[in-house]
């Protein structure tokens, strides 16, 4: 069973560095996972990703995991963030609920594709960016910008754009 579970992380989900490259330009990436140091220690940390997140939220090291309003208050403590300025994406709407109900910027995304429409609509990424058949972008930008009074490019400080799918992708099964 723990070599299973040892293995069970297998990398980044295909264009998910892409993403998160071409996100760190524009704002700091950070991630929040519902982890343990196990994987983090032998599996995440051996991928080139893990170290463009930062800040890192791991459950293991906070005590807490999501979607515990505390673990969301924490986060936008830790960042120095007001709520409202970090947006926060994970392919569990129950994690997003929870982020929503802390005050953060939260969508539900399943995949790279969707987490970049979520960006592009969030006025983080460029609409340019988006793949796929024009049907299926639904980038729009949307009425409210994620940080209305910040610059868009070169405000690290101001602006931070959390993951909070494991940084690993998907498991295997």
């Amino acid at each position: 069973f723990l070599e299973a579970f040892r293995i069970w992380p297998v990398g980044p989900m295909p264009g998910a560095e892409a993403v998160v490259a071409d996100v760190a330009k524009v704002v700091a990436v950070g991630c929040l996972s519902n982890t343990n140091s196990l994987h983090t220690e032998e599996r995440f940390s051996q991928w080139g990703i893990f170290a463009t997140f930062n800040p890192r939220f791991l459950s293991h090291e906070l005590g807490v995991l999501k979607p515990d309003r505390d673990l969301f208050d924490r986060v936008a403590e830790l960042a120095g963030l007001a709520p409202e300025r970090i947006l926060f994406l994970d392919d569990n709407i129950i994690n997003v609920d929870g982020a929503r109900a802390a005050g953060f910027a939260a969508e539900n995304a399943h995949g790279v594709e969707e987490a970049r429409r979520a960006l592009i609509a969030a006025g983080v990424l460029p609409p340019a960016r988006v793949l796929g058949p024009p049907s299926s972008a639904g980038a729009v930008p949307c009425s409210r910008p994620l940080v209305p009074d910040a610059p868009r490019l070169g405000d690290r400080a101001g602006r931070c754009a959390l993951d909070g799918a494991s940084p690993c992708g998907p498991a295997a099964t």
